[in-house]
């Protein structure tokens, strides 16, 4: 299937509306970004300079600005760091991202994918569709050859008149149909701490927080007080944060470690430990029934076994037991083919 094309129109008003480009608009897609954007986002001319939080209408005119809220993902944004990159997409066999913005200079481009249902990224409620997207933001980092690194913070601004920018489908994308243009091998988890990156670092920070949770709330909450117990994750999960090569804000390690905190604090007593230990115990004794079954029943074969190679065997072993067989004078029961000059060391 070959991927749609995009549509470049430039950064000039689209003939329905005129005036400031953030009362007008250049198209639909163009207004629909200029509304999905946080309220006061991030943004900033030159990123060496530092960045800032500023109202919607001045960070608009920004030639980087934020373009996801800090809690929740809308647009999944890669950073592809290589001339060319405009027609990246295509060339990886990948559905067109919603929009393209290009440096004219070196081709070096932010390409963006619209999600129809944004995603929570420090709720510990809702996991499973945080893990799924950051499988999905992997598998598009590695087919489009896009920075792993990139923190995802601000983005090229597709509304500024200094990049080239192409706007392609006007539906958001469902996971799902994302996930269908990318194998498994794409998706494929990193293998270290330090490793992760995207999202994948917020997966990993609430994984690692959320067994730790489990392990020490009781304490905590004999005391009752949550204060302290926050503030234990707060430090674990800076710890952990130091890991990544590229560090999470602040404000989202906080976020996650609130969430993990409440939603632990909230749902696991002295009965709920109780009861998982008891499940676990008895998967247990599940598991170690099926394996002493395994053992009797690989040992039952090797004896059946013995006893046909011993069938033959004109001194047979002592009815103690086949563990006896080394008794035989001319070791035959084991199989083994003893050339003494007669025939009873032959297996039948």
């Amino acid at each position: 299937m070959t991927p749609p094309d995009f549509t470049a129109v430039g950064n000039g008003p689209c003939g329905e509306c005129r005036g400031h480009p953030v009362t007008g608009c250049y198209n639909l897609q163009a207004k629909q970004f200029a509304g999905a954007i946080p309220r006061r986002p991030y943004a900033t001319d030159n990123p060496k300079e530092g960045i800032w939080r500023q109202n919607r209408a001045a960070a608009l005119l920004s030639r980087y600005i934020q373009a996801n809220a800090s809690h929740l993902l809308r647009y999944i944004v890669m950073d592809v760091d290589r001339p060319g990159a405009y027609f990246a997409a295509r060339d990886a066999i990948l559905p067109a991202p919603n929009w393209i913005a290009e440096n004219r200079d070196n081709g070096r481009a932010h390409l963006a994918y619209e999600l129809a249902a944004p995603v929570t990224r420090s709720d510990a409620g809702h996991i499973a569709p945080l893990r799924y997207l950051a499988a999905v933001e992997r598998g598009l980092t590695r087919r489009l050859e896009a920075d792993p690194g990139y923190a995802g913070l601000i983005t090229k601004n597709p509304l500024h008149p200094d990049w080239r920018t192409g706007w392609g489908p006007t539906t958001p994308y469902q996971l799902a149909e994302l996930a269908d243009w990318l194998h498994r091998s794409d998706m494929r988890k990193c293998n270290a701490i330090g490793d992760a990156t995207g999202l994948g670092r917020n997966c990993t920070l609430f994984e690692e927080l959320r067994v730790l949770a489990y392990k020490k709330v009781l304490p905590f909450k004999r005391e009752g007080v949550l204060t302290p117990f926050n503030d234990y994750l707060m430090e674990v999960a800076t710890a952990l944060n130091c890991q990544f090569e590229a560090p999470l804000p602040f404000s989202e390690v906080r976020a996650t470690v609130r969430s993990v905190a409440k939603w632990t604090w909230r749902r696991f007593d002295e009965h709920q430990f109780s009861r998982i230990q008891a499940l676990r115990g008895q998967q247990g004794g599940l598991r170690s029934g099926e394996v002493r079954l395994e053992q009797r029943d690989a040992r039952t074969i090797v004896a059946r076994d013995l006893q046909t190679r011993l069938s033959g065997c004109a001194d047979p072993p002592p009815k103690s037991g086949l563990s006896d067989m080394a008794s035989c004078p001319k070791k035959c029961h084991g199989g083994l083919d003893i050339k003494d000059g007669g025939d009873h060391g032959k297996a039948r």
